[in-house]
């Protein structure tokens, strides 16, 4: 069974809102909303099979598909800039990611999982295969 999401990646209909704490006891929190295309966000999809060394970046949509076709099976990668967008050291004490739904097919069922990735990517060059040119994904 095949699940699919996709948004528009350029007009950019989600956003990241960060409660950031100071790094120095009892300081105050502050909010920093995360939302804008190329700058605080990239993205990519990466699909598997046929298509595990395309890279989908220049698509007007990000998809996300469950599928026991392997060649079918697409995730979505997310990148927010927190290095550029809040001093080093910052500790965040909460985050909540918000999508929105453009199209899907008709299951009305959908689970969508979010995993962090733990090692840097690209999004102009990330593949199912590699994270970036020359450099494959650890796991």
């Amino acid at each position: 069974m095949s699940t699919q999401a996709f948004r528009a990646v350029r007009t950019a209909t989600f956003g990241v809102l960060v409660i950031a704490g100071s790094v120095v006891r009892g300081a105050a929190q502050t909010t920093l909303l995360l939302n804008a295309p190329g700058m605080h966000v990239t993205d990519t999809t990466i699909q598997g099979g046929t298509k595990a060394n395309s890279n989908f970046n220049t698509s007007d949509g990000l998809g996300t598909s469950a599928n026991t076709d392997y060649s079918e099976v697409r995730h979505a990668l997310l990148r927010f800039d927190t290095e550029n967008t809040m001093p080093a050291g910052t500790r965040i004490v909460s985050a909540t990611l918000t999508l929105t739904l453009k199209s899907a097919g008709s299951d009305a069922t959908r689970t969508l999982g979010l995993f962090p990735i733990t090692t840097s990517f690209v999004h102009g060059e990330a593949t199912w295969n590699m994270r970036r040119a020359g450099y494959a994904w650890i796991t």
